[in-house]
């Protein structure tokens, strides 16, 4: 009995020290944190973020919400905009003191059922409210002061209703409203509520489809130009305005029909207070292309700039929220769809109250805080350290964000910077190399090579001195021994070599007495298709760096053996209609010999680009030059020998050869799309007669 009693005690009394709080979140975290490597890929990551809590109206003493549609974060305080029970209600979230603020106006109460938007400053509260066409000023006891309504100017359409929907301001008291229908961009009220112009308009992208429908207007009644769709901006969407005046925004993409995904991701900018977009995007090009792949799939329905240098934003269509650096580098993505805690069923806003994200659920009628891990905490110290250039003061805090997450590429660029800064170029490498950073990488190998060199001198000089001595070594006894290269190039694969450096006489003996060698010419083939294993898997680190087993060696050959085919075909195809001399297999052999210039020209680059830093890549694209100018003449001498063709003639049937090859690519694809569609009838038709035969 006497343990019964212990037993409803203890449950009381923890039922007690429950009430009058917010309910804490799982500590089993029902979402999994995830970034992107250099290469694009997603890679699961630690989390950076975890539920902390969650605030409703009955945790907060003021009664359920019902359709919260907005709130914002104004210091410590908090305002949600109760859209369904038409008022406002302001949280102190250090206390998590709550009251209810109720706009009034003539003693009369406000009706805010519609309401979308609320911002708040140090003296009044602004609602942007569709449903009354205006956008209410009160005080915070909630007493109206005045209404904002539709601007009588000729510059703001007569035929478009003022229906704002978001709102927000600077600290020189301007307005910035976002309205339903306004495509010439935010419009912006001055410190009197005067109308005063628009801001941040988006620009018309120009595409195929835009020019036509101008091209068209140009021969058109003005009646049939109104009948025809007009092209005009995207609206911004939603908005936040960071403690310094820049706007973060975000424009939808357009969606494709059916609505799944979208032509184009949302777009993100920060904008000046002249208007102009400053956002600078420093992602690697992968993880970029990447990134705006997968939002496609995504709807951002807020964005919110916290003022230790993150942008965060959330999507509703898989409940992500994303947090980037303020150089829209990934830091991290996070949350989902669902019903247990941290997931949202339908996020509608997001705010941050110092390094805390919260996001707005308007269907479960909550307001969920997520604070920073112990790695999250790392990761934002190190970020804002590395962000305000003090690289050295980051290197231990990129290191312990390293021991937690190995796959968080900015960690190793933030050491390299570090190490570089230091004079440590060796080690500063090694960790651009880690972070695939080749413009760190190249800058520290650049003064590791001064370095290395003047360490080195004497055993440089002495190679050289060396290498010189061989050379030398090897000519005499060449001529000792009566070796000439000319018995090399007396064979039929020797000649074909030697073409390359005497191509009209090489040429002429070639056609003169048949001296060819198929082995030769697929010798030239294979080290044609290793080239291109070689460019995409071993180029220098300085110029690129490449994911490790990613080259498709069968790819490269069947792509490059195409080229050849194409080219033979086509140039054969087009020297029998202009009379060319040259057999088919006179074109394949001499179209391999042009290729030996190139081919060699490119290996010496690879080679090059080990020793080179990027800053030096105009000596390795002088070398292609030399290749390709080299490999042009030797096909100017081909056509006139085997052909026969004077220079003009030659220059002709070489573009002709170049758009014969593209007509046989495009008639190939269409014939393989032809296939392929009366294979997939005949497997209809199978299929429909095995079922009629079965029923």
């Amino acid at each position: 009995m006497r343990k019964a009693v212990c037993i409803i005690v203890s449950a009381v009394l923890l039922i007690a020290c429950g009430i009058g709080t917010a309910p804490k979140a799982s500590a089993a975290i029902a979402y999994t944190s995830y970034n992107y490597d250099f290469y694009g890929n997603v890679v699961e990551s630690p989390d950076i973020y975890q539920p902390d809590t969650v605030l409703d109206g009955s945790s907060l003493g003021v009664g359920d919400f019902i359709s919260p549609s907005d709130f914002y974060a104004d210091g410590d305080m908090l305002y949600i905009l109760d859209a369904g029970n038409s008022r406002i209600v302001s949280v102190d979230t250090g206390s998590l003191y709550a009251d209810e603020i109720y706009l009034r106006q003539a003693e009369a109460d406000i009706d805010l059922s519609k309401a979308t938007g609320i911002f708040v400053n140090e003296s009044a509260l602004y609602i942007a409210d569709p449903g009354n066409l205006c956008v209410w000023c009160a005080d915070k006891n909630g007493n109206v002061l005045y209404q904002i309504t539709k601007p009588d100017s000729e510059y703001f359409n007569e035929a478009v209703q003022f229906l704002p929907r978001k709102i927000t301001g600077d600290t020189a008291g301007n307005l910035y409203v976002q309205c339903t229908g306004v495509y010439e961009g935010l419009v912006i009220f001055d410190e009197q509520r005067q109308f005063n112009g628009f801001f941040a308009s988006e620009r018309v992208e120009t595409t195929a489809e835009v020019l036509q429908s101008y091209f068209w207007k140009q021969f058109m009644s003005s009646e049939q130009r109104e009948s025809m769709s007009n092209y005009v901006p995207t609206e911004i969407y939603s908005m936040d305005m960071s403690g310094d005046n820049f706007l973060y925004t975000i424009t939808h993409g357009r969606i494709v029909s059916g609505g799944a995904s979208k032509e184009t991701a949302d777009n993100i900018r920060c904008l000046s207070p002249k208007g102009s977009d400053i956002l600078n995007n420093e992602m690697p090009q992968a993880v970029k292309n990447a990134f705006e792949s997968d939002c496609r799939y995504l709807n951002f329905v807020d964005i919110a700039f916290s003022e230790n240098g993150f942008i965060n934003l959330v999507d509703d269509k898989q409940g992500k929220v994303y947090q980037l650096d303020e150089n829209m580098r990934l830091v991290t993505a996070f949350s989902g769809l669902g019903s247990y805690a941290g997931t949202f069923s339908v996020p509608c806003a997001i705010e941050t109250i110092g390094n805390d994200i919260l996001v707005l659920d308007s269907q479960r009628c909550s307001v969920t805080v997520f604070s920073l891990t112990e790695t999250g905490r790392d990761v934002h110290n190190a970020l804002t350290l590395y962000n305000s250039g003090d690289y050295t003061a980051s290197l231990e805090p990129w290191k312990k964000v390293i021991d937690k997450n190995p796959n968080f590429q900015l960690a190793y660029i933030g050491i390299g910077n570090a190490l570089y800064n230091e004079g440590d170029y060796a080690q500063a490498m090694d960790y651009y190399e880690l972070g695939k950073y080749t413009e760190g990488y190249s800058n520290a190998y650049r003064e590791y090579r001064v370095t290395a060199m003047r360490s080195n001198y004497l055993w440089i000089l002495g190679g050289i001195t060396l290498a010189v001595a061989v050379i030398c070594l090897v000519r005499y006894v060449c001529r000792k021994k009566a070796f000439h290269f000319s018995k090399i190039a007396a064979t039929n694969a020797g000649v074909m070599l030697y073409a390359v450096r005497h191509p009209v006489n090489a040429f002429d003996e070639m056609r003169a007495k048949k001296k060819r060698s198929f082995l030769m010419s697929a010798v030239i083939l294979l080290a044609f298709i290793l080239l291109g294993a070689v460019e995409q898997q071993y180029y220098g680190k300085a110029f690129v760096m490449v994911e490790p087993g990613s080259t498709n060696i069968l790819n490269i050959a069947l792509i490059r053996l195409a080229l050849v085919l194409l080219f033979v075909i086509s140039n054969w195809a087009f020297s029998v209609l202009m009379d060319g001399k040259a057999t088919l297999a006179d074109i394949w052999i001499f179209t391999s010999i042009v290729l030996v210039p190139y081919i060699g020209c490119s290996f010496i680059r690879v080679i090059l680009s080990h020793f080179m830093a990027a800053s030096e890549g105009v000596f390795l694209s002088l070398i292609t030059l030399i290749g390709v100018v080299w490999s042009f003449v030797l096909l100017m001498a081909a056509f006139s020998e085997f052909h026969e063709y004077e220079i003009g003639k030659s220059l002709f049937i070489t573009a002709a050869t170049l758009i014969g090859m593209l007509l046989i690519a495009v008639l190939g694809f269409l014939l393989y799309n032809l296939v392929q569609n009366v294979v997939d009838t005949a497997k209809a038709i199978f299929s429909e007669v095995i079922f009629r035969m079965n029923s």
